[in-house]
């Protein structure tokens, strides 16, 4: 199986450290993380009122109830 090297500084957006300390913590930890997120990201989501899941955040823009992924 060929590795790959744990990306440098500025070869990634600074928002995806959290996702590439996953991964340099360990397999495991990414499948956890994935199978954590598949239960929390709905659940946040359904927390919304009817409302906000139908306003774009900004005109013109998708809203999240037009989102296929967004389990409302």
């Amino acid at each position: 199986m060929k590795k790959i090297q744990k990306p440098t500084e500025g070869e990634y957006a600074p928002y995806a450290i959290t996702y590439i300390d996953l991964v340099s913590a360990g397999r495991l930890l990414v499948i956890s993380h994935l199978q954590e997120n598949l239960i929390s990201t709905p659940e946040f989501i359904r927390s919304f009122p009817p409302e906000k899941l139908a306003t774009p955040w900004k005109s013109g823009e998708w809203t999240i109830q037009e989102n296929p992924g967004s389990y409302h």
